[in-house]
């Protein structure tokens, strides 16, 4: 299934958690709903992906992908 944008006003979340080990996590939206990440999906920095911490926030588009619905464009607010 090819990733196709279901969403991309901005929504905001906090990292429930992140596994680098498996490259996979989820961010819990402001709406309660949990959103997958993919590690190739992980905002990058230097040329390096950075990784998530539980508790951090973000900002992120949803597409539908293959875990479902997917968060993309992630990116940390400081």
């Amino acid at each position: 299934m090819s990733n196709r944008i279901v969403n991309t006003s901005g929504h905001t979340g906090i990292v429930e958690f992140f596994d680098p080990l498996k490259g996979v996590g989820y961010i819990k939206t402001q709406e309660g709903n949990s959103i997958a990440i993919e590690y190739k999906d992980l905002p990058i920095k230097d040329g390096q992906f950075v990784l998530l911490r539980k508790n951090q926030k973000v900002m992120f588009d949803i597409y539908m992908g293959e875990m479902g619905a997917q968060a993309k464009n992630i990116t940390i607010i400081k």
